[in-house]
C-alpha cells in the first residue's frame, strides 16, 4: 500500500511553478496526479497537470492555438524525485504551521 504522502519510485514528478502545483504521472499524460497537502495524492480532476503536458489551454481564444500551446507548456517541468519529496515535506509544514500558500523557489 502506498502512503499517500510518499513519492514512491516509478512516476515522473512534474513541478508548476505559477501555481505551486506538485504533480505525478506513471503512465505519461493521461493517468495524473496532484498533491494537496491535506489530502496526499489526488486523481488530476482537473487537469491540471496532462493539459500542461500537452499544451491545451482551454482559455485561449483562437482555438487553432488551444493545443500545442506553447505558454501553457512552458508552466510545468519535469522534477526529480528528490525535489517531489523537498517540495511535498514543504508544503506539508506550511500546512502544519497555517500558511495556506508556500512559494518553493528553484
Amino acid at each position: 500500500m502506498i502512503r499517500k504522502h510518499a513519492c514512491p519510485k516509478g512516476y515522473r514528478y512534474y513541478y508548476v511553478d505559477c501555481d505551486q502545483l506538485l504533480g505525478r504521472s506513471r503512465d505519461g499524460f493521461l493517468d495524473c496526479e496532484v498533491y494537496k497537502p491535506a489530502k496526499g495524492w489526488q486523481r488530476d480532476r482537473m487537469h491540471e497537470i496532462s493539459d500542461r503536458l500537452i499544451g491545451y489551454d482551454p482559455y485561449e481564444e483562437d482555438p487553432g492555438w488551444r493545443i500545442w500551446n506553447a505558454d501553457i507548456m512552458e508552466e510545468i517541468r519535469e522534477i526529480s524525485r528528490a525535489d517531489a519529496k523537498r517540495i511535498l515535506r514543504t508544503q506539508r509544514r506550511h500546512l502544519h504551521l497555517g500558511n495556506e500558500h508556500t512559494i518553493i523557489r528553484r
